[in-house]
């Protein structure tokens, strides 16, 4: 027998442009990009770590706000937003971006002129990227498969919604695997992993991360343990790891600018971490990576 079933929360929506550009370089450090002010609602994604973002909503300029790695930012129709970059001009990363429109109001984004939504598996990039090149080579098909995309981009945000954040820019609603709320609570794995991906240049110590979250250090110490099986310092350390292999895997990526990018002492310094973590140096996963 066949099942089927509506999600109430299910969106009527169409799909605009969209647009999917890997290994961009970052705009020039400290300058302003924007503003811009769309009819439809868009959401995009910088792949570059650092940087600053601020939206202006019916006249009224909110006040700035880091604008975090892995993360998506989702603005409402005639919300004007402009972002600025604060890492170095070399840096080059994944920068996406689509526009969609709902045909009526579909209540996870409904009366939120700006949602945050975080990102870590990159698990909503390769439908926007399948998106693009899919308007790129229409076939027989593809506005179907389009929409099969945007679908599970809506699925994403929605599940993402009932986790409890406020999708604010301070606390981003959390993408991640499916069920995997059943087995973990991640509410400080969320918030280090935040706290860390704000300061990859400078990876805040044990006590500047309690001091952010109000927590003693020994609390933290002991309640990140218990949640995660892990020590902080061994996340914060994975953490940067992970933005290590991103950026490795950068056609013009060397160790050299990566650890200063990240803020290792030196190139052996990041070798040392990159193996232990990884099980390989950063030579052999950038030769793998351009095979």
């Amino acid at each position: 027998m066949l099942y089927t079933y509506r999600i109430v929360h299910d969106p009527a929506f169409s799909v605009g442009l969209s647009n999917a550009r890997r290994d961009a370089p970052a705009h020039p450090r400290g300058q302003w990009f924007g503003p811009f002010t769309w009819k439809t609602w868009v959401m995009d994604w910088i792949g570059y770590p650092g940087g600053t973002a601020e939206i202006a909503v019916e006249g009224t300029t909110l006040p700035a706000h880091p604008r975090l790695s892995h993360t998506w930012y989702v603005y409402a129709p005639g919300v004007s937003y402009r972002h600025r970059t604060d890492a170095d001009a070399e840096l080059r990363g994944d920068a996406l971006w689509c526009f969609f429109d709902f045909r009526h109001p579909w209540s996870p984004l409904a009366s939120r002129p700006l949602t945050v939504l975080l990102d870590p598996e990159e698990r909503i990039g390769p439908h926007v990227h399948a998106m693009f090149d899919l308007a790129q080579h229409q076939e027989p098909g593809s506005d179907l498969i389009i929409r099969g995309h945007a679908l599970s981009i809506f699925g994403e945000i929605l599940a993402a919604s009932m986790r409890g954040h406020a999708g604010s820019p301070d606390d981003p609603w959390p993408v991640r695997a499916p069920g995997s709320d059943r087995t973990h609570n991640h509410a400080l794995l969320l918030k280090v992993d935040q706290e860390v991906m704000r300061h990859l240049s400078r990876p805040p110590s044990i006590s500047e991360l309690a001091e952010r979250l109000h927590m003693s250090p020994s609390s933290l110490a002991h309640s990140f343990k218990a949640e995660t099986g892990t020590t902080v310092m061994e996340r914060v350390r994975w953490v940067r790891i992970r933005e290590a292999r991103r950026l490795l895997a950068l056609p013009d990526a060397t160790a050299k600018s990566v650890a200063r990018t990240l803020g290792f002492s030196s190139p052996f310094h990041l070798s040392k971490v990159f193996t232990e973590i990884s099980g390989i140096t950063p030579s052999d996963f950038m030769r793998q990576q351009r095979r």
